[in-house]
């Protein structure tokens, strides 16, 4: 997964180069919230982008 960080908003992009399929991480005061939770297979991804 492709992670590019823009100020408070992470893009993450999984199959970059065949089908690409963004979420969004928005970093708040209180934590993240997740914009577009992508396909169910993104799940451990997303997850470990946001603990790191």
């Amino acid at each position: 997964m492709r992670v590019i960080k823009e100020g408070y908003l992470y893009q993450l992009t999984s199959m970059p180069n065949f089908f690409p399929v963004n979420c969004y991480l928005l970093e708040e005061e209180e934590g993240l919230t997740l914009i577009d939770a992508a396909l169910p297979f993104n799940a451990k991804a997303i997850i470990k982008t946001a603990l790191d």
